[in-house]
């Protein structure tokens, strides 16, 4: 049986790639709760964001993390704001957090071509 919700929340990995020395990268997890958006709607409104849309995802649908976003000291970075556009900003975070979304959205399908 499948139970439709039709805007779930759900806690989603993001594995950041990290560059390091000599053309190599770490990679770090974190995890972040995203709440489902309405495919088209989201679309549309990311065209519209220009650049790279990843403003409007974040805004609808990134509704916390969890303490294992740190700071270089090992602090946890509190979800606020500020904070959500100092990730967003950070071109490898970025980028992460988007496959992380579209991940979950698409079953897991874009890690698996």
């Amino acid at each position: 049986m499948f139970k439709f919700e039709r805007f779930p929340t759900f806690n989603w990995p993001v594995h950041v790639q990290v560059p390091t020395d000599g053309g190599k990268f770490t990679e770090q997890v974190f995890t972040v709760r995203w709440q489902l958006q309405n495919s088209d709607e989201l679309r549309k409104a990311q065209t519209a964001d220009g650049a790279d849309g990843t403003k409007v995802l974040f805004e609808r649908a990134l509704k916390g993390w969890s303490t294992d976003l740190c700071d270089e000291a090992g602090h946890p970075i509190p979800f606020t704001a500020e904070n959500v556009e100092l990730v967003r900003t950070a071109p490898h975070v970025r980028a992460a957090m988007v496959t992380s979304y579209w991940d979950a959205v698409n079953g897991g399908l874009r890690a698996k071509n």
